[in-house]
């Protein structure tokens, strides 16, 4: 996802919120996944965003095509792959764009 789709899903889309992730949802179908310098060091974000990107990979067949941007959260930090499955399959049901 480059950048300039970033800001066009970031100033267009819904947000949806939960304690581990914010959720930006807008037309297209592009997916992104971002993690903050307050979470921690350059490692610690990768490892967020590589437990993001595994956790979509097995569940993307059942999300609607639009472009996404998953945004991790404090709650994360300490997560397992099966916690950040539980809150993203929780968070697209709230922006209504995952089908079981």
């Amino acid at each position: 996802m480059t950048k300039q789709i970033f800001e066009q899903v970031y100033k267009t889309g819904k947000s949806f919120a939960s304690r581990n992730l914010i959720l930006y949802v807008a037309e297209g179908k592009d997916v992104g996944f971002a993690a903050g310098k307050k979470l921690g060091s350059a490692p610690l974000r990768n490892r967020i965003k590589r437990l993001m990107r595994e956790s979509f990979r097995l569940i993307k067949d059942n999300v609607a095509d639009k472009a996404i941007i998953f945004i991790g959260r404090k709650g994360l930090v300490n997560a397992k792959r099966q916690d950040v499955d539980k809150a993203m399959i929780e968070i697209l049901k709230k922006a209504n764009i995952y089908d079981d």
